[in-house]
């Protein structure tokens, strides 16, 4: 589900590019073994778009709105969106300056669970960025000059946009942490493994796991970077983010009792190929909000 740290540079090509030669949307069982939410059930979850004509890394991006996502993020406030910051940050910037954002002007943004291409859905103006001041990348002891097969630390970020959503129906954070064994979902529309996104929001069901078990899997270390992390469970087909699903929410409980966890950040296409069976990391946003006020203002912690 995201579109990931490995991506910094070559989503934001591939989105300009790639997009004009999209057919239009697909139907497709996403991420990897991912399953279509009811819509109606996830209206706080925010689809991030490159807006009509932008320049992004040389490219003009052109194409419909389905053919444009970028990222996933959440509705925390009538005017706030959490996204993962690797989402929004400078491609060509990002090895010297971690926290230069794109202008806001590159991004539009639509709420709802509703399919991507829907065309009466809103296209929302960004009127401002900004990312966590602790994030940046974490290097690949297989490939340390490698920034497409880096991570992340304090992978979060705050788009503020340009007018308040009325009758916002926002996303709470959970009053308390996950422990391991806890039942999450994380959910997106993002490359699935036939090699196209999908239209429909998908959710794919997950346990949150220990740090410890996390650690195994990856060369981040989960607790000094902030991340949570989930997987599936032992004996079910292996539920794993694609490209394009970065920044979306990783959710406890459903309906009005859904509660805010996590923003999807890398998972384990950082060690082997995409898709490969294992831990999907995200940044813990109780954890977000503790080393950020700005965050935690929003979040009314």
């Amino acid at each position: 589900m995201a579109t990931r740290v490995r991506m910094l540079r070559a989503a934001v090509v591939l989105a300009a590019i790639a997009l004009v030669m999209s057919t239009g949307p697909t139907v497709a069982s996403a991420m990897s073994n991912g399953v279509p939410v009811q819509v109606g059930s996830a209206p706080w979850f925010v689809s991030i778009t490159f807006t009509e004509g932008s320049r992004v890394v040389g490219q003009t991006v052109t194409g419909s709105r389905f053919d444009r996502l970028h990222c996933g993020g959440v509705l925390i406030d009538p005017v706030t969106v959490l996204t993962a910051a690797h989402c929004v940050v400078d491609p060509e910037a990002v090895a010297t300056s971690p926290r230069r954002a794109l202008a806001p002007s590159v991004f539009g943004v639509t709420l709802g669970d509703a399919p991507a291409g829907e065309s009466s859905a809103v296209e929302r103006t960004v009127r401002h960025i900004d990312i966590a001041p602790g994030f940046g990348l974490v290097a690949n002891p297989r490939d340390p000059a490698n920034l497409d097969v880096a991570a992340a630390h304090d992978d979060v970020a705050l788009m503020t946009l340009a007018a308040p959503v009325p009758r916002a129906r926002t996303l709470a954070v959970s009053a308390a942490p996950a422990v391991a064994g806890t039942s999450v979902t994380l959910l997106g529309h993002g490359y699935t493994p036939a090699g196209s996104r999908s239209d429909q929001l998908l959710r794919g069901s997950l346990s949150v796991i220990s740090a410890a078990a996390c650690a195994r899997q990856t060369f981040v270390e989960p607790v000094r970077a902030g991340m949570l992390c989930a997987q599936s469970r032992p004996g079910v087909p292996s539920v794993q983010a694609g490209y394009g699903d970065s920044g979306g929410p990783m959710v406890i409980g459903g309906g009005a009792q859904a509660r805010l966890l996590g923003i999807f950040s890398f998972g384990t296409e950082t060690v082997a190929d995409l898709f490969t069976p294992g831990f999907n990391a995200a940044s813990d946003v109780r954890v977000a909000a503790l080393r950020w006020p700005a965050l935690r203002v929003h979040l009314h912690l």
